[in-house]
């Protein structure tokens, strides 16, 4: 038996672009991201979700909301979905990182370095995975919906496809769009299977 998880990540925020928000500013959706919102739960109304958990961020709160009101489920509220903590570069703009040689080490060698709050990507891919097991175990051959970020997202995905966390490049995770990852509980190896649904939910 395997769990079947939709990772969906969040809806566009007005500053996703330009700003990393992090943990730091807890944005709302946008009227785009809103959009965006009922668009992905649209696309997931037919599921026959067991569960659906959300990150404690505003952002991913208001996506989540969306899809459980489709899915008649209620939406949980776990840390181990919530976004890195990227310390003082939140709420920092993008241009402006580009000028931190902190921040350049951060996206060149991601397996190896870490964020001005000490948060790593194998710590991330630790909590995360550590989550997906326990959902497995709880809801087997279910299928179980989690609202969180791209980083976190991508983390899981890297994780089991064997990746190292340097190639985080490689792998797309867009505002509003679906990872589907099947996952056995019991099982001993560090791989799953893989699928992607929905890159964009709308523009």
């Amino acid at each position: 038996m395997t769990t079947r998880f939709l990772l969906v990540r969040h809806g566009t925020c007005a500053q996703t672009a330009d700003v990393l928000l992090g943990r730091a500013i807890d944005a709302p959706l946008d009227a785009r991201g809103v959009r965006e919102a009922a668009a992905v739960a649209g696309r997931l109304a037919g599921e026959r979700a067991a569960v659906i958990e959300a990150s404690p961020r505003r952002r991913t709160q208001q996506t989540a909301q969306a899809i459980a009101a489709k899915l008649g489920l209620p939406v949980t509220t776990s840390p181990a979905l919530d976004e890195l903590d990227f310390g003082r570069w939140a709420g920092r703009r993008f241009d402006e990182l580009a000028a931190d040689a902190a921040w350049r080490a951060w996206n060149e060698r991601r397996a190896s370095a870490a964020t001005p709050a000490g948060d790593d990507v194998a710590a991330v891919q630790a909590r995360i995975t550590a989550h997906l097991r326990r959902l497995a175990r709880a809801f087997p051959a279910a299928t179980v919906v989690l609202v969180t970020h791209a980083e976190v997202i991508r983390a899981a995905v890297l994780h089991y496809l064997g990746r190292s966390a340097d190639r985080w490049h490689e792998l797309s995770i867009e505002p509003a769009s679906v990872k589907t990852l099947r996952l056995a509980p019991r099982s001993a190896r560090r791989h799953a299977r893989i699928d992607a649904i929905g890159e964009r939910s709308c523009a």
